[in-house]
């Protein structure tokens, strides 16, 4: 388990990378300079609690974020393996490159899901360390400072239009699974593909409350007839009112904008991509990654089209919420020319 954490903590700006069980308590660690075992163990017990929050809040959680002045907070739930629940956590600083980030996290989880499942946890489960038992009033304030470092989690508030989890984890989360919006009716499923990317980027602002703004949006600008993408326009400009920060706001609606620009999950060249029948290769680092790893899944499973099609979309979202990088576009005019 070491190595596959190691793969984590090899990406620029990550200074630790540990999995702890359902009862915050340390399982396996990896980290640069002060981040040795004891310290580890308060972050985890620490940690535990803030997952109990979000456990109360959103049972099938997927992922969660924390964003500081200096650096970020990263959770990866690993679900039930090996007769007990684990959580992949992340402390990064502001250096983070947050695709290298997801595709780091992605693969490591998937490997810890099958290690854990295996029984490779070390036995350290029976008693709960003396350190995550200090832990205990370490939530108590919104600050996490008090994880014991100052240049661990720096104390200061989430960034603005982000709503906080509770006041005593002083987290935000966002479940990246997907977006659902099952509530909505669409014209078409270009017009489904645009809210869901639109309320992905939302959620970059607003947090999980996201979702229900487009509910809501959508009902004022197509009350009466399923939404098309004709009116994406009068979309876009009415929830970017719910982004109180005008560069937010601005970000927003570049982000949605160029996203779109970008050809659908269906189209057949990102599934010539992922099994390779297309030799490109991207100058987008984490697409390279991304490929690499989906080209020996696709490959070791044989030619299964669900596989294909679910890394298509796969890549197909990375190059979405990288569309503003200059590499990205580049790469587009060359794949889609």
């Amino acid at each position: 388990m070491e190595t596959i954490l190691q793969a984590v903590l090899d990406v620029t700006g990550v200074g630790a990378t540990l999995v702890f069980d359902g009862g915050g308590r340390l399982v396996c660690h990896r980290g640069h300079a002060i981040y040795d075992r004891a310290l580890c163990e308060q972050i985890s017990g620490t940690l535990g609690k803030a997952v109990d929050t979000i456990q109360l809040q959103q049972e099938d959680w997927e992922s969660v974020s924390a964003r500081y002045n200096d650096g970020k907070l990263l959770l990866r739930n690993l679900g039930a393996a090996g007769g007990g629940t684990y959580v992949l956590a992340v402390v990064a600083d502001a250096t983070l490159n947050p695709s290298f980030a997801t595709v780091a996290i992605r693969v490591a989880a998937n490997k810890l899901k099958k290690a854990l499942g295996s029984g490779a946890a070390p036995s350290v489960l029976a008693a709960a360390p003396a350190h995550a038992a200090a832990s205990s009033t370490l939530l108590a304030g919104s600050s996490v400072q008090a994880v014991g470092s100052s240049s661990l989690l720096p104390s200061s508030r989430l960034a603005d239009s982000r709503p906080a989890l509770a006041s005593s984890s002083g987290l935000s989360w966002s479940q990246t699974s997907s977006v659902g919006l099952s509530r909505i009716a669409v014209a078409d499923p270009a017009s489904s593909t645009y809210l869901s990317r639109t309320a992905k980027e939302l959620a970059r602002h607003v947090g999980p409350m996201a979702k229900v703004y487009v509910e809501e949006a959508v009902r004022r600008v197509s009350p009466d007839a399923p939404f098309s993408i004709s009116l994406g326009g009068k979309l876009l400009e009415d929830l970017a009112g719910q982004i109180e920060d005008s560069g937010d706001r601005m970000r927003f609606r570049q982000a949605v904008q160029l996203a779109m620009q970008i050809p659908a999950a269906d189209h057949p060249r990102w599934a010539e991509l992922v099994t390779g029948k297309v030799p490109f290769k991207p100058s987008f680092l984490a697409a390279r990654m991304f490929l690499a790893s989906a080209r020996m899944e696709v490959g070791k499973r044989g030619a299964n089209p669900e596989l294909i099609k679910k890394y298509a979309a796969g890549l197909r979202d990375m190059f979405a919420e990288n569309a503003d990088s200059s590499n990205v576009r580049q790469d587009l005019a060359k794949v889609f020319k």
